[in-house]
């Protein structure tokens, strides 16, 4: 049992902090209409500006969900405890808490901080005049 409640916690962790990837300016030039470019010079500038401003985001989001697993581990421990000690029961009702917690906690925002990056990608270089594939 304390083996997988630790390999659901290091997973999560991992997950956290490595959910949301650096995006790279090659990536995105190709999601602009070539006819909307009119200097390529002033496109790859602003593509370079974009991503960096997103990828700052992507790094306080990251932040978040390392805060998320430890605060939601904490939370599921007290729960846990407190359902283990109300139960009677001598078990691992603690440690079972606070790994549903890190996960939780953890991983609850990802989806969410990858739209994020990439929507304030995209309203950048729309703002800046250029057109999207999709």
């Amino acid at each position: 049992m304390k083996t997988k409640i630790a390999m659901v916690v290091a997973m999560t962790l991992a997950l956290s902090a490595c959910g949301l990837q650096q995006i790279k300016p090659a990536d995105v030039e190709s999601h602009v209409d070539p006819i909307s470019v009119h200097d390529y010079n002033k496109l790859n500038a602003d593509v370079s500006e974009c991503t960096a401003y997103a990828n700052k985001a992507v790094q306080e989001a990251q932040k978040k969900a390392i805060w998320g697993a430890i605060l939601g581990g904490l939370a599921g421990a007290a729960v846990g405890s407190a359902i283990g000690s109300g139960t009677g029961y001598r078990s691992n009702f603690a440690a079972a808490g606070a790994a549903e917690g890190i996960a939780v906690g953890g991983t609850a925002n990802l989806p969410y901080a990858q739209t994020k990056q990439q929507m304030i990608i995209y309203n950048c270089l729309v703002h800046r005049g250029y057109q999207l594939l999709y």
